[in-house]
Protein backbone atom coordinates (compact mmCIF):
# COMPACT_ATOMS: atom_id res chain seq x y z
CA UNK A 1 0.00 0.00 0.00
CA UNK A 2 1.13 3.66 -0.32
CA UNK A 3 0.56 6.15 1.81
CA UNK A 4 -0.31 9.82 0.73
CA UNK A 5 3.29 10.79 1.68
CA UNK A 6 4.67 8.20 -0.51
CA UNK A 7 1.68 9.17 -3.88
CA UNK A 8 3.29 12.91 -3.49
CA UNK A 9 6.94 11.20 -3.85
CA UNK A 10 5.99 9.54 -7.15
CA UNK A 11 4.80 12.59 -8.90
CA UNK A 12 6.92 14.51 -11.11
CA UNK A 13 5.82 18.20 -12.21
CA UNK A 14 5.17 18.53 -16.04
CA UNK A 15 3.66 21.30 -18.48
CA UNK A 16 0.57 21.51 -19.99
CA UNK A 17 2.40 20.98 -23.36
CA UNK A 18 3.54 17.38 -22.48
CA UNK A 19 2.82 13.87 -23.73
CA UNK A 20 2.55 11.03 -21.92
CA UNK A 21 1.98 7.34 -23.24
CA UNK A 22 -1.09 5.87 -20.88
CA UNK A 23 -3.73 3.87 -21.79
CA UNK A 24 -6.64 2.55 -19.72
CA UNK A 25 -7.24 -1.29 -20.12
CA UNK A 26 -9.68 -1.56 -16.91
CA UNK A 27 -7.70 -3.70 -15.04
CA UNK A 28 -8.56 -1.66 -11.71
CA UNK A 29 -5.00 -2.10 -10.51
CA UNK A 30 -4.84 2.19 -9.89
CA UNK A 31 -7.86 1.26 -7.43
CA UNK A 32 -5.49 -1.63 -5.60
CA UNK A 33 -3.14 -0.88 -2.67
CA UNK A 34 -4.62 2.29 -1.93
CA UNK A 35 -5.08 2.51 1.56
CA UNK A 36 -5.09 5.81 2.90
CA UNK A 37 -4.18 7.76 -0.50
CA UNK A 38 -7.12 8.37 -1.95
CA UNK A 39 -7.60 11.65 -0.68
CA UNK A 40 -11.04 13.08 -0.84
CA UNK A 41 -11.37 17.01 -0.85
CA UNK A 42 -14.50 18.56 0.28
CA UNK A 43 -16.02 18.98 -3.17
CA UNK A 44 -15.16 15.01 -4.10
CA UNK A 45 -17.26 13.94 -0.83
CA UNK A 46 -20.29 16.49 -1.76
CA UNK A 47 -20.31 15.10 -5.34
CA UNK A 48 -20.11 11.34 -4.01
CA UNK A 49 -23.05 12.48 -1.45
CA UNK A 50 -24.92 13.35 -4.78
CA UNK A 51 -24.26 10.74 -6.85
CA UNK A 52 -25.22 7.96 -4.10
CA UNK A 53 -28.23 9.39 -2.36
CA UNK A 54 -29.84 9.28 -6.21
CA UNK A 55 -29.16 5.09 -6.07
CA UNK A 56 -29.52 4.50 -2.40
CA UNK A 57 -32.62 5.44 -0.44
CA UNK A 58 -30.67 5.35 3.30
CA UNK A 59 -27.62 8.16 1.85
CA UNK A 60 -29.62 11.48 3.07
CA UNK A 61 -26.38 13.67 3.79
CA UNK A 62 -22.99 14.26 3.44
CA UNK A 63 -22.36 12.52 6.83
CA UNK A 64 -23.72 9.21 5.86
CA UNK A 65 -20.94 9.15 3.14
CA UNK A 66 -18.40 9.73 5.59
CA UNK A 67 -19.34 7.88 8.13
CA UNK A 68 -19.41 4.65 5.59
CA UNK A 69 -16.98 5.10 3.15
CA UNK A 70 -14.27 7.54 4.13
CA UNK A 71 -11.44 7.29 7.40
CA UNK A 72 -9.45 10.48 8.64
CA UNK A 73 -6.56 11.31 8.22
CA UNK A 74 -4.49 14.37 10.56
CA UNK A 75 -2.07 16.63 8.57
CA UNK A 76 -0.81 18.06 12.09
CA UNK A 77 -0.83 18.29 15.39
CA UNK A 78 -2.58 21.06 15.44
CA UNK A 79 -6.27 19.33 13.82
CA UNK A 80 -5.77 20.38 10.36
CA UNK A 81 -7.17 17.19 8.60
CA UNK A 82 -8.91 15.47 5.90
CA UNK A 83 -10.64 12.33 4.49
CA UNK A 84 -9.49 9.13 2.17
CA UNK A 85 -11.52 6.55 0.58
CA UNK A 86 -11.65 3.40 2.67
CA UNK A 87 -10.38 0.27 1.45
CA UNK A 88 -11.38 -3.52 1.83
CA UNK A 89 -9.84 -6.60 1.38
CA UNK A 90 -6.33 -7.97 1.66
CA UNK A 91 -5.42 -6.09 -1.16
CA UNK A 92 -6.74 -2.84 0.25
CA UNK A 93 -8.79 -1.98 -2.73
CA UNK A 94 -11.05 1.29 -2.63
CA UNK A 95 -14.47 0.54 -1.12
CA UNK A 96 -15.85 1.35 -4.59
CA UNK A 97 -14.28 -1.04 -6.61
CA UNK A 98 -16.55 -4.09 -7.89
CA UNK A 99 -15.25 -6.90 -10.00
CA UNK A 100 -12.14 -4.63 -11.30
CA UNK A 101 -15.21 -1.60 -12.35
CA UNK A 102 -15.96 1.87 -10.02
CA UNK A 103 -19.36 1.16 -9.37
CA UNK A 104 -19.61 5.39 -8.78
CA UNK A 105 -17.77 6.10 -11.90
CA UNK A 106 -19.68 9.12 -12.52
CA UNK A 107 -19.60 10.88 -9.58
CA UNK A 108 -15.83 9.44 -8.98
CA UNK A 109 -13.27 12.00 -7.01
CA UNK A 110 -10.91 14.23 -8.98
CA UNK A 111 -7.86 12.54 -8.55
CA UNK A 112 -9.24 9.68 -9.90
CA UNK A 113 -10.66 10.94 -13.06
CA UNK A 114 -7.17 12.89 -13.36
CA UNK A 115 -4.77 9.78 -13.13
CA UNK A 116 -1.91 9.44 -14.15
CA UNK A 117 -2.20 13.19 -14.00
CA UNK A 118 -2.49 15.63 -11.37
CA UNK A 119 -4.03 19.26 -10.62
CA UNK A 120 -3.44 21.26 -7.33
CA UNK A 121 -2.49 24.95 -7.00
CA UNK A 122 0.84 26.67 -7.79
CA UNK A 123 2.72 28.52 -5.26
CA UNK A 124 2.21 31.38 -7.18
CA UNK A 125 -1.31 30.80 -7.98
CA UNK A 126 -2.84 29.21 -10.22
CA UNK A 127 -2.66 25.37 -11.03
CA UNK A 128 0.19 23.40 -11.76
CA UNK A 129 0.27 19.82 -13.15
CA UNK A 130 1.68 16.76 -12.05
CA UNK A 131 2.08 12.86 -13.27
CA UNK A 132 1.49 10.29 -11.02
CA UNK A 133 3.93 7.75 -11.52
CA UNK A 134 3.35 4.97 -8.56
CA UNK A 135 2.36 2.18 -11.41
CA UNK A 136 4.70 2.20 -14.32
CA UNK A 137 3.48 -0.34 -16.47
CA UNK A 138 0.00 1.91 -17.02
CA UNK A 139 2.68 4.26 -19.34
CA UNK A 140 2.60 2.74 -22.67
CA UNK A 141 -0.19 3.15 -25.60
CA UNK A 142 -1.20 5.73 -26.98
CA UNK A 143 0.15 9.34 -26.67
CA UNK A 144 -2.30 11.63 -24.58
CA UNK A 145 -1.32 15.60 -24.34
CA UNK A 146 -1.56 16.70 -20.50
CA UNK A 147 -3.78 19.69 -22.02
CA UNK A 148 -6.30 17.87 -23.73
CA UNK A 149 -6.74 15.30 -20.46
CA UNK A 150 -7.50 18.68 -18.49
CA UNK A 151 -9.85 19.99 -20.83
CA UNK A 152 -12.06 16.71 -20.54
CA UNK A 153 -11.52 16.03 -17.31
CA UNK A 154 -11.15 18.87 -14.82
CA UNK A 155 -14.31 21.23 -14.81
CA UNK A 156 -14.44 24.73 -13.82
CA UNK A 157 -16.22 23.83 -10.61
CA UNK A 158 -13.01 22.21 -9.99
CA UNK A 159 -10.63 25.02 -10.94
CA UNK A 160 -12.57 27.50 -9.11
CA UNK A 161 -12.79 24.80 -5.91
CA UNK A 162 -8.72 24.08 -5.93
CA UNK A 163 -8.40 28.16 -6.13
CA UNK A 164 -10.45 28.49 -3.13
CA UNK A 165 -9.16 25.85 -0.90
CA UNK A 166 -5.55 27.16 -1.27
CA UNK A 167 -6.30 30.53 -0.23
CA UNK A 168 -8.01 29.24 3.17
CA UNK A 169 -5.33 26.46 3.30
CA UNK A 170 -3.02 28.49 5.57
CA UNK A 171 -5.14 31.10 7.49
CA UNK A 172 -6.77 28.05 9.31
CA UNK A 173 -4.25 26.62 9.64
CA UNK A 174 -2.36 29.11 11.51
CA UNK A 175 -5.79 29.43 13.59
CA UNK A 176 -6.00 25.83 14.68
CA UNK A 177 -2.29 26.34 15.54
CA UNK A 178 -3.18 28.78 18.71
CA UNK A 179 -6.11 27.02 19.58
CA UNK A 180 -6.11 25.91 23.19
CA UNK A 181 -4.90 21.89 23.59
CA UNK A 182 -8.44 21.48 25.73
CA UNK A 183 -10.16 23.06 22.70
CA UNK A 184 -8.93 21.31 19.89
CA UNK A 185 -11.46 18.93 19.68
CA UNK A 186 -14.36 21.33 19.26
CA UNK A 187 -12.03 23.28 16.90
CA UNK A 188 -12.06 19.81 15.01
CA UNK A 189 -15.59 19.49 15.10
CA UNK A 190 -15.99 22.87 13.67
CA UNK A 191 -13.34 22.32 10.85
CA UNK A 192 -15.59 19.28 9.94
CA UNK A 193 -18.73 20.97 10.01
CA UNK A 194 -17.79 23.71 7.74
CA UNK A 195 -15.42 21.98 5.30
CA UNK A 196 -16.95 18.88 4.48
CA UNK A 197 -20.64 18.52 6.14
CA UNK A 198 -22.65 21.85 6.26
CA UNK A 199 -23.74 22.04 2.23
CA UNK A 200 -26.67 21.80 0.98
CA UNK A 201 -26.19 19.26 -2.06
CA UNK A 202 -29.19 21.04 -4.14
CA UNK A 203 -26.66 24.41 -4.61
CA UNK A 204 -23.81 25.16 -5.88
CA UNK A 205 -20.99 23.72 -4.39
CA UNK A 206 -18.38 26.85 -4.08
CA UNK A 207 -20.18 29.81 -3.17
CA UNK A 208 -21.16 27.53 -0.28
CA UNK A 209 -17.35 26.54 0.50
CA UNK A 210 -16.40 30.27 0.27
CA UNK A 211 -19.08 31.43 3.26
CA UNK A 212 -17.82 28.33 5.00
CA UNK A 213 -14.19 29.07 5.41
CA UNK A 214 -15.41 32.56 5.94
CA UNK A 215 -17.32 31.20 9.24
CA UNK A 216 -14.48 28.57 10.11
CA UNK A 217 -12.11 31.87 10.39
CA UNK A 218 -14.56 33.88 12.09
CA UNK A 219 -15.71 30.66 14.57
CA UNK A 220 -11.60 29.37 15.22
CA UNK A 221 -10.55 33.43 16.02
CA UNK A 222 -13.44 33.52 18.12
CA UNK A 223 -12.20 30.93 20.49
CA UNK A 224 -8.73 32.12 20.27
CA UNK A 225 -10.13 35.24 21.69
CA UNK A 226 -12.48 33.92 24.37
CA UNK A 227 -9.68 31.44 24.97
CA UNK A 228 -6.33 32.77 24.59
CA UNK A 229 -3.57 31.31 22.67
CA UNK A 230 -1.32 28.42 23.39
CA UNK A 231 2.18 29.27 22.82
Amino acid sequence: MMPIEEVIKSTKRISLKDYVCFTCTGCGECCRQVKESVALEPLDVFKITQFLRTRDPSIRCIEDVLDRYTVPIFLTKTGYMMFAMATEGEDHHCIFLRDSRCIIHEGKPRVCKLYPFVAGPADQGGLEYLLSTEKPFHFKGQRIRAKAWMKKYLTDEEREFIEADAASVVPIARLLQDIQQKEQTIALLQFIRFKYSDFDLDQPFVPQYKRNMAKLEAVLQQMITNGGTSQ
